[in-house]
């Protein structure tokens, strides 16, 4: 706020600006009684318990402005609002409606949208204009904290050679700027390499002597906001905070790329990953709630020997999640899931349902409340959730597109078929896609491909058995439950 509408002051000055100015708004809105305005350290931000948001109606039309009419004497909040207006007018041109009846979409050509499950992209190095020595150090050193950083998100992105053209070219490319010598300005911005198209971009201004520390929080930064913007929505916005070390960070990570990817096989690693990053800092909330939902996953799936031990322990790290963090939107939505694995289907899905409502943009929180339809038996819900979610993202995660031919299987639709087939292109060693295809080759009366596709699951899970497909715990309607088991003994489980 200081930096756009008092750009032209010195920092101590515009800083004493945005103080008064904050003054007066919240005597103001005190005087009314409605104290919207909460601080949470640096961030100014709403209090929601004081306003009411209207974010799921249509949207207005792509020639509506966004903050039409306001005209501020600054060329810095000139730049960020011609920014985010053009962002605005793109989204609302091209993206598609929400609407709360939860109506099924059509299904997207998921063959033509799988010639990459994950983005490209293309790290250029940070160009240190004017300056010294000093400032093409500087400019080095950050350019490699944030390629280590990526490099914590194994499988999530594939990074490409700079400069490098051809079949498996970047889709995205992050540039950036370094210059200045009273303040160095840091300026990086993410474009979309097919049309040159700015999908993300900040600046930081920080003094001339910043450490090492400096250059990780920027990295951190950078990382964390590609990480949202290309990948994964909401679940990224809820940062780990420049408190958190970067090492557990990196672990964190490491743990989610293994999760998006799926499989009993990376179940036992990601818990490691997590356990780890929280033994390093025990506050790492958004670690502890990832592993919970991980033991949630192992319950869910039967990946876990120990059920009674594991659904004990995603309990009590839910219980303390919950009652530390109450309002984070995936402490609650892991309330839906803790729920519905105790039984309250209906709990799960009231809860849930009301974190779509407050973060409708999100993929993945949109296939969440898919998968607790499916629980529930509203099949026909689940797949037009998961459905909606893969048009949230143009790389939404793979157990997305599982959960939507799970829900497609339930449904006894044949479609599931092509949707695992795309599934496997990207993701070969995936076994509850491959569950789907050997199931759907059985009612499609192709038993020789169905044992050679259950061939295949013995392989990469030995354990894998009829009963065990699914937890049962995790089925409201205990009949889709047993009709696959008894499908998949058919084909020698």
């Amino acid at each position: 706020l200081q930096d756009r509408l008092w750009s032209g002051k010195p920092q101590h000055l515009g800083r004493a600006s945005l103080r008064h100015e904050l003054s007066d708004l919240r005597r103001h809105f005190v005087a009314i009684g409605h104290p919207i305005l909460a601080t949470q350290g640096d961030d100014i931000v709403l209090d929601f318990t004081q306003v009411e948001k209207d974010i799921q109606g249509t949207p207005p039309p792509a020639h509506h402005e966004l903050l039409e009419g306001m005209d501020i004497d600054d060329t810095e909040f000139e730049y960020w609002l011609s920014e985010e207006r053009a962002y605005w007018y793109d989204k609302f041109s091209s993206s598609f409606t929400w609407t709360p009846a939860l109506q099924a979409q059509s299904l997207p050509n998921l063959k033509d949208a799988s010639r990459k499950f994950v983005p490209h992209l293309s790290l250029q190095a940070l160009e240190a204009i004017g300056g010294d020595e000093k400032l093409a150090d500087f400019a080095k050193g950050l350019d490699t904290e944030i390629s280590a950083m990526f490099g914590a998100f194994v499988g999530a992105y594939t990074l490409i050679d700079r400069g490098f053209q051809g079949e498996g070219s970047a889709d995205y490319v992050l540039t950036g700027t370094v210059r200045g010598s009273n303040l160095l300005r840091i300026a990086v911005q993410a474009v979309h390499a097919p049309d040159g198209g700015v999908v993300w971009s900040d600046r930081f201004d920080v003094p001339p002597s910043a450490n090492f520390e400096m250059q990780e929080r920027i990295a951190r930064h950078i990382v964390e906001s590609i990480q949202r913007v290309l990948s994964d929505g909401a679940r990224a916005e809820h940062r780990t905070g420049a408190d958190i070390s970067t090492r557990a960070w990196e672990l964190y990570q490491k743990g989610r790329a293994l999760e998006a990817r799926g499989g009993p096989r990376r179940l036992a690693p990601s818990l490691a990953y997590f356990r780890s990053a929280i033994e390093i800092d025990p506050n790492f909330l958004t670690a502890r709630i990832a592993l919970a939902f991980r033991l949630l996953d192992g319950l869910r799936n039967c990946w876990i020997d120990d059920r009674e031990a594991t659904q004990a322990e995603a309990r009590r790290l839910t219980n303390d999640i919950i009652a530390s963090a109450p309002e984070n939107l995936w402490s609650q939505a892991l309330s839906a899931f803790m729920a519905c694995a105790d039984g309250q289907f209906d709990e799960g899905l009231r809860i849930m349902e009301e974190v779509v409502r407050q973060t409708p943009e999100s993929p993945e929180v949109a296939s969440c409340l898919g998968a607790i339809h499916d629980y529930c038996g509203n099949n026909s819900n689940g797949a037009a959730m998961h459905r909606h979610a893969l048009t949230l993202s143009a790389f939404p995660s793979i157990w997305i597109r599982t959960n939507l031919a799970l829900s497609l299987l339930m449904m006894r639709d044949p479609s599931a078929l092509e949707v695992t087939e795309d599934i496997l292109e990207g993701d070969p060693q995936n076994v509850r896609a491959l569950m789907v295809q050997a199931v759907s080759l059985l009612r499609a009366s192709r038993m020789k491909d169905a044992l050679a596709v259950a061939d295949s699951i013995r392989t990469l899970d030995p354990h894998f058995a009829a009963d065990t497909w699914r937890s049962p715990d995790f089925f409201s309607e205990k009949r889709q439950y047993t009709e696959i088991a008894q499908e998949l003994k058919l084909i020698g489980f």
